[in-house]
């Protein structure tokens, strides 16, 4: 019964992954009706106020006065409405970050454990895509840029910021290595930046309430200052998440751990900060 559903529940994970891509054009079309909408608005308005401003007044009825103000009250309207949805679209990145991190961490280490039989073809070539679309994102910066709108930049006396460590890590990386690792803590650096991440944040929840492992620091961060439409269970998935990474992190040997599966496990801790960081809403937490 249990294989059963496992199967049931395995074969339902794909279904949801393969009905991603349909929708995720129709929201790439909606982005791009939006962005078109605004461009148009912003690049009217200027000529429309000259016009406007150059008509004096009893030149046109008080009727088509309050039909023009409607009509761009409404357009106001809409756009604090477009852009209240869009806290929607970020919830949704998140919990693509998020996605992303569990599926690796739970699926790459059967594959790509110590005693592993050899990867199979179609598992290494799914890998590389995989690598090779998330480096097509700049998640570094979009780090960097959740950082900065979450205040995470202060400095205390001898203690680098979270910002100064993701740069660093991202700095050691790009450095040539070895095939097989090199001496650069890269992912010694990467933990401590999701360490001072979490820290802060914790530091900063409005209500201080006891918390020890790194799920139940998530967790309570989360329940504090997450947005709104997120699902019940977000931040408890993230919780075993920064679990399964910070164990990962703190156990990893770096001279042993090849070019690849280095990228891999920073890949994850990047995806895992992303997801945490957009998760919240900077107005909740208090002032750094």
């Amino acid at each position: 019964m249990a294989d059963l559903n496992a199967r049931s529940t395995k074969d339902e994970v794909v279904r949801l992954l393969s009905g991603v891509n349909a929708e995720a054009q129709k929201l790439e079309q909606v982005g791009q009706n939006i962005v078109q909408a605004a461009r148009f608005a912003k690049d009217v308005s200027g000529p429309l106020i000259e016009l406007v401003g150059q008509v004096p007044e009893q030149q046109l009825p008080a009727e088509t006065w309050n039909r023009l103000g409607d009509i761009w009250r409404s357009w106001h309207e809409s756009a604090i409405y477009t852009q209240a949805v869009s806290t929607s679209a970020g919830s949704m990145g998140a919990q693509g970050f998020v996605g992303t991190t569990a599926v690796t961490s739970s699926v790459l280490p059967i594959f790509y454990g110590q005693s592993s039989p050899p990867v199979p073809v179609r598992v290494e070539e799914a890998r590389t895509l995989l690598v090779q679309t998330v480096n097509r994102y700049d998640l570094v910066e979009q780090g960097l840029s959740e950082m900065h709108r979450l205040g995470l930049g202060s400095r205390g006396v001898g203690r680098r910021t979270s910002i100064d460590l993701l740069r660093e890590a991202r700095a050691s990386l790009d450095r040539p290595m070895h095939a097989d690792g090199g001496s650069v803590p890269i992912l010694i650096t990467l933990r401590e930046c999701i360490g001072a991440v979490i820290a802060e944040l914790v530091r900063r929840r409005p209500t201080q309430e006891p918390a020890g492992k790194w799920s139940e620091k998530v967790i309570s961060v989360g329940r504090q200052c997450g947005h709104p439409l997120l699902p019940p269970n977000h931040f408890e998935n993230v919780g075993v998440e920064v679990e399964k990474l910070m164990n990962e992190l703190s156990g990893t040997k770096q001279a042993d751990v090849p070019r690849d599966r280095l990228v891999d496990a920073f890949h994850r801790g990047i995806l895992f900060l992303n997801g945490f960081m957009g998760s919240l809403d900077h107005s909740k937490l208090r002032p750094a």
